[in-house]
């Protein structure tokens, strides 16, 4: 991709020598060669696409004359205002290199003064051609540069666990009895769902990875009046929790490749109420979506994996009330796929599941909805 260079300070200069009256053309081209740089004029701010020199000896009425026109180009110059570039689709990239046409490769943010036509492959402009012979030669440098691009790859983004689905007693932060439906399990120390993300990172990128999950959910919590709790995103996708959910990023020690880990494990609790409840019920799917956070720009999506679960608690008949017991036969966490590379964005708004609302369903203010809806402070 094309940037043009950002001049810092420009100048020409201009230089003269001649010789005569010598007895060979090499004492004439010596005197030359040695003068020429204290007879110059210079032109501030300006540089000429004509650059070079016109040069030679000649003999007249038996003796000897050199001559040497030069005209030169200083430019100074800063080889990017900056170490990234933003693509127009708001991609941020670490530069790697500058490559600037015929002058030369570079770092980025690197002050450069290039001076030329200059002395190069022996003595170029003050080699001695030959008695009685002149060249006429002209320079024109290529400033036109180009960015090297230092871009994070994606390697993979394995998911691993898939469960199982659990309905057990647990104890909450204030000792109160909590029936909990969940995805794994924490007390057992079983993620519902492990994701690693790989990224190919180089050197000179500086910034994070991230993991940013969004979700599609369904609660329900059928009462035994028949009364209903339910907190659905419907067909929207919403980002679950935070963003984003782990950042960060671990070395692949010997390469250059970096990984970011985290887990889930979702679950729906009711504080005691197996003689309230005819049935839980749970079905989301979720996005998980591996990131690329430069230190100075905007993130960018590497990859992403899906993956979903579902689950069920039923009463069935036992003590006064009955007895919830997990549905095992529907309850389950189907395998998921390894993600893919990908690179839109993921949704960060509305938030689940602060920006919804249980709704009291088939049932009026004095349901069992409605009351536990009441007493939950939902």
């Amino acid at each position: 991709m094309f940037c043009g260079r950002e001049k810092i300070a420009t100048v020409a200069t201009e230089y003269e020598g001649f010789a005569v009256g010598y007895d060979s053309a090499t004492t004439a081209w010596d005197c030359v060669a040695a003068t020429y740089v204290s007879n110059s004029k210079k032109y501030p701010g300006k540089i000429f696409d004509n650059v070079g020199w016109v040069k030679g000896t000649k003999e007249t009425y038996g003796s000897w004359g050199g001559y040497l026109w030069l005209l030169q180009n200083t430019v100074a110059f800063q080889s990017s205002p900056t170490n990234v570039w933003v693509s127009q689709g708001g991609v941020t990239n670490y530069i790697a290199k500058v490559l600037v046409g015929s002058i030369g490769d570079y770092s980025p943010m690197t002050d450069v003064v290039d001076v030329g036509p200059t002395n190069w492959n022996g003595q170029a402009i003050t080699d001695y051609l030959g008695a009685g012979q002149a060249e006429d030669y002209v320079c024109r440098g290529d400033f036109t540069a180009y960015y090297k691009l230092a871009v994070v790859e994606f390697v993979s983004l394995r998911m691993d666990g898939e469960g199982p689905v659990t309905f057990d007693e647990q104890t909450n932060e204030v000792g109160e009895a909590v029936s909990v439906l969940q995805c794994g399990s924490i007390s057992a120390g079983d993620p519902g769902i492990e994701f690693t993300g790989h990224a190919k990172i180089p050197e000179v990128c500086d910034g994070t990875l991230q993991f940013v999950q969004i979700i599609k959910s369904t609660r329900t919590i059928t009462f035994q009046d028949n009364s209903k709790l339910k907190l659905t995103t419907g067909d929207t996708w919403h980002l679950d929790t935070k963003d984003p959910c782990a950042e960060g990023k671990l070395p692949v020690i010997g390469t250059e490749k970096y990984f970011l880990w985290s887990h889930d494990t979702p679950m729906l609790g009711a504080m005691g109420l197996d003689f309230w409840i005819d049935r839980m019920d749970v079905n989301e799917s979720f996005e998980v979506y591996f990131l690329f956070k430069p230190t100075d720009g905007e993130r960018h999506t590497l990859g992403k994996a899906s993956w979903e679960w579902r689950a069920r608690v039923i009463n069935f008949p036992g003590p006064p009330g009955g007895i919830l017991q997990l549905d095992e036969e529907f309850s389950a966490v189907p395998d998921a796929p390894d993600g893919v590379e990908f690179s839109n964005l993921p949704v960060t708004s509305p938030v689940w599941p602060t920006d919804l609302q249980w709704q009291v369903l088939n049932g009026d203010e004095f349901s069992q909805a409605a009351i536990w809806k009441s007493k939950w402070q939902l």
